[in-house]
């Protein structure tokens, strides 16, 4: 088997395994004029993004394709402005952040309350004490 050439280097972050997928995806014209096989072929690729970078001999192994196939796919998908000339998605890191911050709004919730609650609680042992 041949050896596979290195890899362009592209920022790599294992510290978010995961990225945010919309239900628009299945509402896009842009995406739903793409055949089942290359739907399914960029959700490989969007899928990537959270695991280190393939080179074209990996990702025609990982998606099950001939590299001939691999290359008319990279064709398609740069005419229709899906990836740059390096298979990373345009858009991804914009289009993949969650619209729900919930973690930086329950901290600032909480906070406030917390500081509220500091405030309105009367002295303990003050002259008003039940002994």
């Amino acid at each position: 088997m041949a050896s596979c050439p290195p890899v362009p280097a592209r920022i790599f972050d294992m510290a978010k395994p995961w990225f945010y997928f919309n239900s628009d995806f299945s509402e896009n014209p842009k995406i739903q004029t793409l055949t089942e096989s290359l739907q399914r072929r960029l959700v490989m690729l969007l899928c990537e993004q959270c695991k280190p970078p393939l080179n074209d001999a990996e990702r025609a192994y990982h998606w099950r394709v001939s590299e001939d196939e691999l290359q008319q796919t990279k064709a398609i998908f740069l005419d229709r402005d899906f990836i740059d000339e390096n298979w990373n998605p345009i858009g991804f890191d914009k289009a993949s952040q969650p619209l729900n911050q919930s973690t930086v709004r329950t901290r600032r919730y909480r906070a406030r309350h917390k500081a509220a609650a500091q405030i309105q609680e009367p002295p303990v042992g003050g002259d008003d004490a039940v002994v």
